[in-house]
């Protein structure tokens, strides 16, 4: 029973590199058998079993150099693991206000009837709302641009690239966004519209992105830890 847990517990890569090795194994013992049946033909000189000897101490020390290399990429994953996941929360936090827009707008609308009362029509109110969730999306855009410099050095690399280039299709957004009416009256109400729901579900696609690389280290790290112990 020991030993089931143990195996459960046992990461996929170093299965994978056992089944590897042994499939070396067994082509080795395959090609042996194939020169022991041949070996009257083969040249004077030759010596089969340091032959089959050389590719089978190859495949031991081949599978050798690449658990080394799996277990110090391990120990650096671990060792930055902390740092990484405070710089995400903390950015996931930041921006999980993209989350709960409709919220936000909510509170816009209510705020706006206790200052100035109700809307003169349902147009304005239309306008209004558009251009509330516009401003929440800048402030997403805003916050998201101001992070990458505490990023770079603590997350992985590729993820800051990933999100960069996702941002870099917003900044024509914040350009309209300078001047609110004049964007719309240029644009029209309606296709204001398009291009803010078209940039509301870009910024809510980027927050997932954040969210599922959180959820993707944490199992990562925990499958680590767990099938070191097991060992």
């Amino acid at each position: 029973m020991r030993n089931k847990i143990k195996a459960t517990f046992l990461s996929s890569k170093i299965q994978t590199s056992v089944l590897m090795w042994i499939g070396n194994l067994c082509l080795a013992c395959i090609l042996i058998s194939f020169l022991t049946v041949i070996y009257p033909k083969l040249p004077e000189g030759w010596d089969v079993l340091s032959f089959a000897g050389a590719i089978i101490g190859g495949s031991i020390t081949w599978f050798g150099v690449k658990r080394t290399l799996l277990e110090e990429r391990r120990d650096s994953f671990i060792t930055g693991y902390d740092l990484e996941m405070k710089e995400l929360v903390e950015l996931s936090d930041k921006l999980t206000f993209i989350s709960n827009i409709y919220l936000s707008t909510e509170i816009a609308l209510e705020q706006y009837r206790m200052a100035n009362g109700e809307f003169v029509n349902e147009n304005e109110k239309r306008t209004y709302i558009i251009q509330t969730k516009g401003l929440v999306i800048v402030k997403f855009i805003k916050t998201l641009e101001g992070s990458f410099d505490k990023l770079y050095g603590n997350v992985e690399f590729e993820l800051i690239q990933k999100l960069k280039n996702k941002v870099k299709f917003m900044q024509a957004y914040k350009i309209y966004n300078k001047d609110l009416d004049g964007a719309i009256r240029l644009k029209g109400l309606d296709k204001f519209e398009e291009m803010v729901d078209e940039h509301q579900e870009k910024s809510e696609e980027i927050y997932s992105i954040i969210k599922d690389h959180i959820k993707e280290r944490s199992q990562t790290y925990k499958r680590i830890k767990k099938s070191r112990k097991s060992l």
